[in-house]
């Protein structure tokens, strides 16, 4: 393997019938992002539905994968942004970084994710992955949605913190409430996992661990 595919930063997917190409980044490898994309246009799943009927149109061998720019994995969205800024990049729906908003998946390209998925237990990598990426989804800039807050706007609120599966943590958050928002769970289910009243099973399949930052 290219020693380059085990690195982060940008990258582009390039019609060469056409010259249009997409524009993406990946904090955790070229590699593992490349073969995602590969996997989901293959299956005809791919969230990019611009891409994945070019895809469906031209066929797999009129595509090419690009490195743009090897960068650290948090530099790798600042960077995205810029092509997405500065460049035609015209398979991108979003103009965001590592934002999906106005990318909705059809009802059939939904049935046949949830298929692909049925008996399939993801692996410790795996699981690595989706940490991080939710993570970099929701948490980075003007997308997390406390940006530009602090917790003096709640007075009673309690510092949490975030870990993924190797017990590394990966944020603070300034109360239960912002916590809550980023898990998309009730504030009442957080403080129960919180307390140890509830096992929180959904945050056990994806390695994700939350306590009070004070038991640290």
């Amino acid at each position: 393997m290219d020693n380059r595919l085990k690195q982060t930063g940008v990258y582009r997917i390039v019609n060469e019938m056409n010259g249009h190409y997409y524009i993406g980044s990946t904090s955790v490898s070229f590699h593992v992002r490349k073969n995602s994309h590969l996997r989901e246009l293959r299956k005809n799943t791919h969230e990019n539905r611009h891409l994945q009927n070019a895809f469906n149109k031209y066929g797999e061998e009129a595509f090419t994968w690009d490195i743009v720019e090897i960068v650290p994995p948090e530099q790798c969205l600042t960077r995205e942004q810029w092509y997405l800024d500065n460049k035609p990049c015209e398979y991108n729906i979003c103009r965001t970084a590592g934002s999906t908003r106005g990318v909705k998946a059809s009802k059939e390209t939904r049935a046949k994710i949830s298929a692909s998925k049925i008996g399939k237990k993801d692996s410790p990598k795996r699981i690595e992955q989706k940490s991080q990426h939710m993570y970099e989804r929701n948490l980075i800039g003007e997308r997390n949605y406390m940006f530009g807050r602090s917790g003096i706007l709640n007075p009673a609120s309690k510092p949490t913190v975030y870990f993924n599966s190797n017990t590394n943590m990966i944020h603070e958050f300034e109360s239960v409430t912002a916590l809550a928002k980023f898990l998309d769970i009730s504030v009442q289910y957080t403080k129960d996992i919180l307390k140890g009243q509830k096992t929180g099973n959904f945050l056990k399949k994806t390695g994700i661990k939350i306590q009070y930052k004070e038991v640290i």
